[in-house]
């Protein structure tokens, strides 16, 4: 190959360092006998410079494809723990409500418990997974169109919903709510402030510093929990 182009000399240099081989170098001329011992000397030098440099050159992309594999394996493994840290959380709250629900069907299935010292029980029990500052049920009385309300939460609970405070339907919140959702919804503050000029008990908790009220259905009263600012319902 190097004769059919008219090459008459060629000098042939190996780039070795001590514990790798990179290449040669190759010099071509079209005089013959173009190098004498001087001249290849001279440039096995030239090839140990270039060798070096190219060694430098493969050690830098190696250590740089090395620290970008280390940074892809660090964001893995962050990922990876934050994936554990919310599954670990996520049993963790599971677990604690289910805790609950054997402690308010424990208060259920205590037969001398009556409404007025069931509902206190349950609600503590809830307060641990669920937080809330107020918690009322409302017991449907379809023939009287009323609702017998029970309270129990904060200290305002008495404003609120006296102890046996029977409230007609038309004038509880909770009517105009469950028919607009049947399966229960949290409200919070703009509707609520909406409904206080029609329902004294809205305005009552709106001036008691309540941000949000969680209702939902029981079969068939209804039950809701509302919350103070700094702690919403979740």
């Amino acid at each position: 190959m190097f004769r059919s182009k008219g090459l008459r000399s060629i000098a042939m240099l190996p780039m070795t360092l001590t514990s790798q081989r990179l290449g040669v170098l190759v010099f071509g001329s079209f005089k013959p006998s173009h190098y004498e011992n001087g001249a290849v000397h001279f440039l096995e030098q030239i090839a140990g410079l270039v060798g070096l440099a190219i060694s430098n050159l493969l050690t830098r992309q190696a250590a740089a494809s090395e620290e970008e594999q280390l940074r892809a394996l660090t964001a893995v493994s962050l990922q990876l723990s934050e994936r554990s840290i919310r599954a670990h959380h996520t049993l963790q709250q599971e677990r604690a409500r289910l805790e609950t629900v054997l402690e308010i069907n424990a208060a259920l299935a205590a037969s001398k418990l009556d409404v007025e010292q069931m509902f206190p029980a349950i609600s503590r029990s809830l307060a641990r997974t669920v937080s809330h500052d107020i918690a009322i049920v409302n017991l449907s009385n379809e023939e009287q169109r009323s609702y017998l309300v029970f309270a129990k939460g904060a200290s305002h609970e008495s404003e609120l919903a006296p102890p046996g405070m029977v409230l007609p339907s038309d004038n509880a919140f909770t009517t105009p709510i469950l028919a607009k959702y049947p399966q229960g919804t949290v409200v919070r503050r703009a509707e609520l402030e909406a409904a206080a000029p029609q329902f004294e008990v809205v305005r009552g908790a709106l001036n008691a510093g309540i941000v949000c009220w969680c209702t939902v259905p029981l079969r068939p009263p209804s039950v809701g929990w509302c919350s103070v600012p700094g702690q919403p319902v979740r």
